[in-house]
């Protein structure tokens, strides 16, 4: 069975040292620091965004995994 990717790039801009702006699809990231570390707040820290990337990665693959044991 053939199957089509589709290949998502993300592209990104740093208009200071500490803010980071990523666009991937439709979707625009502010990657900053708070300003007590030099940053000007205008987004999440680049910590907290990995860490909401394994949240929502790890919530994918439990559901898919306990659709296939059949629990959900």
């Amino acid at each position: 069975m053939k199957t089509n990717k589709v290949i998502n790039l993300a592209r990104s801009v740093c208009p200071s040292s500490t803010l980071t702006k990523v666009t991937v699809s439709d979707f625009e990231i502010l990657i900053d620091e708070p300003s007590s570390n030099y940053g000007t707040g205008k987004g999440a820290r680049p910590i907290e965004y990995m860490l909401a990337s394994l949240a929502g990665c790890s919530n994918v693959i439990i559901h898919k995994i306990l659709r296939q044991v059949l629990i959900l």
